[in-house]
């Protein structure tokens, strides 16, 4: 239970205990010192003195007591003779003859001990301490017993210390006033460590918990149970049997608690196998009110408020072991009877601890297990599903539907994926439980991201055709969502035209359902917006009542991902309040939900804080959940950490393949790695199927910028103009179609172009979304000489980002910086400042058009044309319109004549 660290021994939750044996061993001074440590029978007392003195820089003298020595007189004096010698100074006192004397002569040991102390006396200071050890001296014989002991009262001298150990039952009387340190069981944290240590795998927390629990933390019994779990039991995939493994070694700690019980007693212990309170009701029912009476006066049970509960926890379970067949299952029927108007779950649990129950005891645990809330046991609730199933023959659907449940809410996702299995094989599959086989369906799909899993048996496929309309709607609704989720669109929609077949019986929460699922496919196809999502997602939202936790998270990503943030925020709200018992799954999955929402609206700081809840929240196993892996990427890239801070190695999950590769992208820009951006942002614009068009209005922005600021802004432009891309709309997809019109935008117009692309990012993204389109026309101006404008603008955003956290951004745009000013033609297009009535009458002579038609066009006169192309001419230090045109057409000022359509020379 422990490692090397500074030369000591570590013993894992005991470092306090630990260092107080080692002052006591070590302190110098006219006075020694002494403790004894007691406790428990296998809590770790010899273990933690070797812990505390294998280094111990001075001289041991070790003294133990066995069941062998404990009768013969001076064993244990003598049996330390080899160590005793090894103290050149006891050696020197003569203390070693006087030991020698009196084992032959029979003194009497409080005399030995006072000559002892005399010699000790004539002795000079020593250079080192001596410390005797006496572990399990409670074995001595009496004679070496009373020598320890009167020593120990009287080390006043010499400097020995003395540490001594035994167990509470057997302490010694005369030592009762000695400094006592007692051990008492591990925690949950100190048992996880220990069983890592242990076993060499990830022990999870729940895990740890409950077993240092059901062992009162006991060292010895912990460790000899997790000798029986495998892997997937101490990672918490699996649940742990209900019944402990049962040893020799587990025996012994609890033996003097049960040997000294009458058969009545032991049966009353017994009836604690479960753990936890039980009424006085029960008691008296099974076994009276005699046993508990005693039971209390032994110190092994405790009352507390609502019954009586054992004071070590493994002594219920150890004693109903103790129990004979017969006797345990007599016990077993009195406790099911004795249980049922208290606790239907119990009762029904210990009624089928037989080996062949009545069918009414298992239709009544049937009953039971339907009728479990959130205030039952979920250890107790999955015990007795797995129960059911045992019994049953054979199981139906329902029967490991239930068991699926019940395992998901517990964590124990590969239980839940093999009950499930048996769902799907069950020889008769009820229309009742045809919904509910599906939504399992999906949730497990997803959790392993597995598309196969998502498509339904041909079994289930044959089974519509007898079933319910209604009934088809919802399964036939819900099997295309799970398909939709795991990106598989064409069967989505096959199952979508499956279930309007059957739309006719279909309830209005199941009819929203089959909307929100129709207009997500069409927006993966780029055939609906965001809005109609949103307005989809919302109305399911209103029009079902009691969806599971999932069902919530599902909607939760959904609005998110629609931008719809602010009834996302209300959504999660109410969501965590109604599933806060749903179990470890839904408190993680709807808490990286709220990340991704915390992430897509820049509030890092409460992102960071969600993303270390996470971490505590940790499930066992592998376990993909929708969105969260992009999410975290970005939160590295917006907060500046190492990658790999919050999400360590790649992903395996096929669904997330496109949001990752964005997320990295994004990474990449940041980091300055602007070809590695420009790669993976090219495959995603030209990814089959490809991404919807808000999403790829995102990544062309950020294409265009990662290309601009690698020095190649013509390839930019390129790609802006082959993108054909609908008119942007849904979250960002403006702002980002803005950004990326005025990347490209040709020096002369890139100020009216900013200047719209930043009045569109703080309407729709706030701060942050001018804070990059600032940073992209910093870049764009360092990069046509306007180096001190470009410095202003890159500091503006520089301080936008710190103000929200976004040190990676803001660390970004710190590090640009740009070529010398340098006045040529760019510049002087740049610096021009034409106003948009002056672009337009140079876009239209650009055209071709005459002065007389320029001047129709925009409903001027030729006088005022005339003013406006001298100013024009002024501005751009040219002194006819050849020669204006000749600068515009020689850098592109306009986009150049094939780039300017009719139709664009009136745009705003």
């Amino acid at each position: 239970m422990g490692g090397n660290g500074g030369g000591s021994q570590v013993f894992v939750g005991r470092s306090d205990e630990v260092a107080r044996v080692r002052t006591v061993a070590g302190e110098r001074g006219q006075v020694g010192r002494t403790l004894v440590v007691t406790g428990p029978r296998g809590i770790g007392r010899s273990s933690l003195l070797r812990a505390a003195l294998t280094d111990f820089e001075g001289d041991l003298m070790w003294l133990s007591g066995s069941a062998s020595s404990g009768s013969e007189p001076w064993a244990a004096v003598r049996n330390a003779g080899p160590t005793v010698r090894g103290v050149v100074d006891f050696a020197r006192s003569g203390s070693d003859g006087l030991v020698a004397s009196a084992v032959e002569d029979g003194l009497d040991p409080e005399e030995l001990g006072r000559r002892i102390t005399e010699r000790y006396r004539a002795m000079p200071e020593r250079s080192r301490p001596v410390v005797v050890v006496a572990d399990d001296f409670h074995r001595c014989d009496p004679q070496s017993l009373a020598l320890l002991v009167f020593l120990a009262h009287h080390n006043h001298t010499f400097d020995v210390s003395y540490v001594l150990s035994c167990p509470d039952e057997a302490f010694p009387p005369g030592a009762a006033d000695l400094e006592r340190l007692r051990l008492g069981g591990l925690g949950a944290a100190e048992a996880r460590e220990a069983l890592a240590g242990w076993t060499g795998r990830q022990v999870a927390a729940p895990v740890a918990e409950a077993l240092a629990r059901l062992t009162d933390g006991n060292p010895l019994l912990l460790r000899e149970v997790a000798a029986h779990l495998d892997p997937d039991r101490l990672e918490g995939s699996r649940t742990l049997p209900f019944r402990l493994a049962v040893s020799a070694t587990s025996r012994s700690v609890v033996a003097p608690d049960l040997e000294r019980l009458t058969p009545r007693e032991l049966r009353a212990l017994a009836c604690f196998p479960l753990g936890g309170t039980v009424p006085p009701v029960v008691l008296d029912g099974v076994t009276g009110s005699g046993p508990l009476a005693s039971l209390l006066d032994r110190r092994l049970v405790e009352a507390v408020p609502g019954g009586y509960r054992p004071r070590r926890t493994a002594s219920g379970w150890l004693a109903e072991d103790r129990l004979g067949h017969t006797a345990r299952q007599d016990l077993a029927a009195a406790l099911g009877t004795a249980w049922a108007g208290l606790d239907p779950v119990r009762s029904a649990l210990h009624a089928l601890d037989t080996p062949a129950p009545a069918p009414e005891v298992l239709a009544r645990a049937r009953r039971a297990l339907a009728g479990a809330d959130a205030a039952v046991d979920d250890r107790l609730a999955e015990a007795l599903a797995w129960a059911v199933v045992g019994h049953a023959d054979p199981p139906t659907t329902h029967d490991w539907l239930q068991l699926t449940a019940r395992a998901e809410r517990s964590g124990h996702l590969l239980d839940a994926r093999d009950a499930f299995e048996q769902a799907v094989r069950a020889p008769a599959v009820d229309e009742a439980d045809l919904p509910e086989l599906t939504r399992w369906r999906g949730f497990l799909s997803q959790v392993a991201d597995d598309r196969a899993l998502a498509v339904p048996s041909e079994k289930l496929l044959s089974a519509l055709e007898l079933i319910r309309p209604a009934v088809v709607f919802e399964t036939m609704t819900l099997t295309a969502w799970n398909s939709l989720l795991v990106g598989a669109d064409v069967q989505a929609r096959k199952y979508l035209d499956r279930a309007r077949q059957a739309s006719r019986s279909a309830s209005l929460a199941d009819r929203a359902l089959w909307r929100l699922v129709d207009v997500s496919r069409q927006r993966a196809a780029g055939a609906a917006r965001a809005d109609t999502v949103r307005e989809a997602a919302l109305r399911w939202r209103d029009s079902s009542e009691g969806r599971g936790w999932y069902d919530d998270f599902l909607l939760a990503t959904v609005l998110v991902e629609a931008g719809a943030h602010a009834e996302a925020e209300e959504h999660l709200f109410e969501a965590a309040s109604a599933h806060r018992q749903a179990g470890r799954h839904a408190t993680h999955f709807l808490t990286a939900a709220r990340l991704q929402l915390e992430v897509a609206t820049w509030r890092v700081g409460a992102a960071r804080r969600t993303a270390d809840e996470l971490v505590d929240l940790a499930l066992p196993g592998p376990v993909h959940v929708r969105g969260l892996d992009p999410a975290l990427v970005r939160l590295e890239t917006l907060t500046g950490l190492p990658p790999g801070t919050l999400h360590p190695g790649e992903a395996a999950y096929a669904s997330e393949a496109p949001a990752l590769a964005q997320a990295r992208a994004e990474r990449q820009l940041v980091d300055g790695r602007y070809r590695e951006a420009v790669v993976g942002l090219q495959a995603l614009a030209r990814r089959q199927p490809p991404l919807p068009p808000e999403q790829r209005w995102l990544v062309l922005a950020d294409l265009v910028e990662a290309q601009v600021a690698d020095g190649e802004p013509a390839a930019g432009k390129q790609a802006h103009r082959a993108a054909g891309l609908p008119e942007p709309a849904g979250p960002g997809a403006v702002a980002a179609a803005a950004r990326a019109a005025a990347l490209v935008s040709p020096p002369l117009e890139i100020r009216p172009a900013f200047a719209r692309a930043l009045a569109v990012a703080e309407a729709e993204e706030g701060q942050v979304g001018r804070a990059r389109a600032l940073l992209a026309l910093a870049r764009r101006l360092g990069q046509l000489t306007a180096g001190p404008e470009a410095d202003r603008l890159r500091d503006e955003a520089a301080l936008v980002f710190a103000h929200h956290g976004l040190e990676g951004w803001r660390r970004h745009a710190l590090a640009l910086s740009w070529a010398p000013p340098a006045e040529d033609v760019q510049g002087r297009l740049l610096n021009s400042r034409l106003d948009e009535q002056q672009t337009r009458i140079v876009r239209l002579l650009m055209l071709g058009q005459k002065n007389k038609e320029v001047a129709d066009r925009l409903y001027l006169s030729l006088r005022s044309l005339e003013k406006a192309l001298t100013r024009i001419y002024a501005e751009l230090g040219v002194a006819s319109k050849a020669q204006m045109l000749a600068l515009v057409r020689a850098d592109g000022a306009v986009g150049g004549t094939t780039a300017v359509r009719d139709d664009e020379v009136l745009e705003a």
